[in-house]
């Protein structure tokens, strides 16, 4: 009788968590272990996970075994607000996740036979409950002070609405001007013009460090004033007024009336004053347009540029694929065949800077070097041109015996794009 050779199985390997690095433990069949057994199980897990995993892990478990077991968004706001909590009751969770019951009597009765652990081994459940209402208990206050400190934010951010950009803009013109403000006023009320006459209106403006929009609110505080006057003097009279209608002419005299209590060379002298403000404005403003940078145009990518160059992927019946479009950006030259008319092409480029793409247009290719002919046998004449060097391409297609027509650069759904030359 031959003897049967028994081939030892090979042990089946882990199956490791790539997250943890170990084994994730296994309690099938936990109902048939023995109290020793399941106990040891359980221990080296335990300390396991508090050696090994962060504690974020654990926290995290806990929080959603509160919520399975029906804790409310307020309990778990104040567990997870508390300042600390125990690892140990987010281990039980993350074990019980994976098939750990919540109390074992056969652990129970090993547990108890010995005289120094006691005569009572409670559930988990309620180890971690004990826990939970701790770290309720003393994150509540804190997330009730968190929720009284954004009610007042949101009072304080209606009573004291955060200022616009523009509003920023005009005080900050405001605070800019204040100098500017003094000497206007002080020649308003002494009539002396000495002070004005010296006074460097574009070098204030300059030391305040002012850009364009700031001298456009500050001029806008004088401009008023400053067309008043700049009527006023040179207000037509005789024939000139004449011509004018009845409401324009109204409206000049009732100009000079509020200007009557100014003598001819006070009201020559405040317009000099403003023209000198609206005109250190007006340096400022043109100055800052001369020395801003122009914007750089971001550089696009060649797959960006030829995102919309319409093209075909494929062709099943010819056999052919498609060469992507993007590398059509600085070739020199390129084979294109058109499946629905069986018009083959062959572009090149107008110098050594290759082809461009603008929009669904092929650019920058020689009109007198570029064409397409139509091709009697595309399974023949194909084959050369699929995998073929620029020079070789160009000469095969001399040699095609058909009537040659110029390329316009426009590709379509039915343009395959055999082949590219940089």
């Amino acid at each position: 009788m031959t003897q049967q050779i028994r081939i030892p199985k090979k042990s089946r390997r882990a199956k490791l968590n790539r997250e943890t690095g170990f084994e994730d433990p296994n309690f099938d069949g936990w109902e048939t272990w023995s109290g020793e057994k399941f106990h040891k199980y359980t221990t080296y897990y335990k300390n396991l996970y508090r050696t090994s995993i962060d504690k974020k892990t654990f926290i995290a478990s806990l929080f959603t075994w509160m919520k399975k077991e029906g804790y409310s968004k307020e309990d778990i706001a104040s567990a997870k607000a508390a300042p600390y909590i125990s690892i140990q009751p987010g281990i039980l969770c993350k074990l019980m996740s994976e098939g750990m019951p919540d109390f074992n009597i056969k652990e129970k009765e090993y547990w108890c036979s010995f005289p120094a652990t006691g005569n009572e081994l409670a559930p988990n459940s309620v180890f971690i409950k004990e826990c939970i209402a701790t770290a309720i208990r003393k994150g509540q206050p804190l997330v009730e002070q968190k929720k009284l400190e954004a009610q007042k934010a949101a009072e304080a951010a209606v009573k004291y609405p955060k200022p616009t950009i523009q509003e920023v803009m005009f005080n900050t013109a405001c605070s800019m001007s204040e100098r500017i403000d003094e000497i206007v006023e002080n020649y308003i009320d002494t009539g002396d013009y000495t002070e004005a006459k010296k006074f460097d209106f574009v070098r204030e403006l300059k030391k305040k460090l002012a850009k364009a929009n700031h001298a456009r609110i500050i001029k806008g505080f004088y401009i008023g004033e400053y067309e008043e006057l700049s009527t006023l003097i040179s207000m037509p009279k005789g024939s000139e007024l004449k011509e004018l209608t009845e409401e324009e002419q109204d409206n000049l005299k009732q100009l000079a009336e509020a200007y009557s209590y100014k003598s001819s060379k006070e009201i020559k002298t405040t317009f000099k004053l403003f023209k000198s403000i609206v005109d250190a404005c007006d340096i400022i403003i043109t100055e800052q347009k001369t020395l801003r940078k122009p914007r750089i145009a971001k550089k696009k990518s060649a797959t960006q540029l030829a995102s919309k160059l319409k093209y075909k992927a494929s062709d099943s019946e010819y056999g052919i694929a498609s060469v992507g479009p993007d590398k059509l950006i600085g070739a020199v030259a390129a084979t294109v065949f058109n499946c629905k008319n069986r018009k083959l092409g062959i572009y090149v480029a107008q110098d050594s800077d290759g082809f461009s793409i603008k929009g669904t247009t092929l650019h920058n290719f020689n009109d007198d070097m570029s064409f397409q002919k139509t091709i009697r046998k595309p399974d023949v004449t194909l084959g050369m041109f699929k995998s073929s060097t620029k020079a070789k391409s160009i000469k095969e297609f001399s040699l095609i015996k058909a009537s040659g027509k110029t390329l316009n650069g426009r590709f379509n759904s039915e343009t395959i794009i055999l082949a590219v030359f940089k």
